[in-house]
């Protein structure tokens, strides 16, 4: 066998080995595809779903109404749009998210929020997070599905000077003051204890703002600075009157609150 013989020989071998290696390659290849498809479409399937995070509906009526089938592929199906679809007819659902635990458990975490505050514009009543976020349209409807032992208590926002209102946005008011007394009154409240007290806040007049509380006493709050003092004042002198008696308290002059009381007879 001459030289060009044997090189000839040896070129056919390394083909066939490199033909067999691309095979080989080929065949791994497909079938770890299969193997994966497989356990995409028919291992990592929904199986169980769990709800966290909710306490003001009921959570198996939240699952039923996602209306996942069963063996739905966890990495193949668009969970994300459908939970979004779904709670829209949850209006104290305010956010959804999920997590895959494989094999086969989806993990559904909500966060609720009922409001507390609300606005009300023509025939229909907003409701309002403290960060001054709309939640929702508030209906009958919304309060019975609720698992509420009671209705919330939330302060009724008086002004007309509202620009904007769309729910999952925040609230936007044509005097920018609003806004900042709004927020600085209800922490004020709210860290006193006394938000839930309070019947409504009247920002007709921004700078002359009113409120009611206990259902007593009409508060001519002024402007919304020192409101922490203010709130303060007017809760420590309440304190110190009868539970019958009503009145107005007026705590816009921070040195000191006027009281006028209503006569009992």
């Amino acid at each position: 066998m001459n030289n060009n013989a044997l090189e000839h020989a040896t070129r056919k071998k390394r083909r066939l080995r490199g033909g067999k290696f691309i095979f080989l390659a080929v065949l791994l290849i497909v079938m770890a595809g299969a193997v994966i498809y497989f356990l995409l479409t028919s291992v990592f399937v929904v199986r169980n779903v769990t709800v966290s995070g909710m306490s003001v509906y009921d959570s198996e009526k939240f699952i039923s109404d996602l209306n996942i089938p069963e063996g739905s592929p966890l990495f193949f199906t668009p969970f994300k749009s459908r939970f979004e679809s779904v709670a829209r007819s949850y209006p104290f659902i305010t956010d959804v998210s999920f997590k895959v635990s494989l094999p086969d458990k989806l993990n559904v975490s909500v966060a609720e929020n009922v409001g507390c505050m609300e606005i009300d514009i023509g025939n229909e009543t907003y409701l309002l997070t403290e960060d001054l976020r709309v939640i929702s349209i508030l209906s009958e409807s919304a309060e019975s599905e609720a698992l509420l032992e009671e209705k919330p208590s939330r302060i009724k926002i008086k002004t007309s000077k509202i620009s904007r209102c769309v729910v999952g946005e925040t609230i936007v008011f044509d005097d920018q003051y609003i806004a900042e007394a709004v927020k600085e009154i209800y922490g004020a409240l709210h860290e006193a204890g006394a938000d839930g007290d309070i019947e409504y806040i009247d920002l007709t007049e921004v700078f002359y703002i009113k409120m009611y509380y206990l259902d007593r006493f009409l508060i001519q709050f002024g402007n919304w600075k020192n409101a922490q003092y203010k709130t303060a004042l007017f809760t420590n002198v309440v304190k110190e009157l009868y539970e019958d008696d009503t009145g107005e308290i007026d705590v816009s002059e921070t040195r000191e609150a006027i009281v006028e009381l209503y006569s009992k007879y």
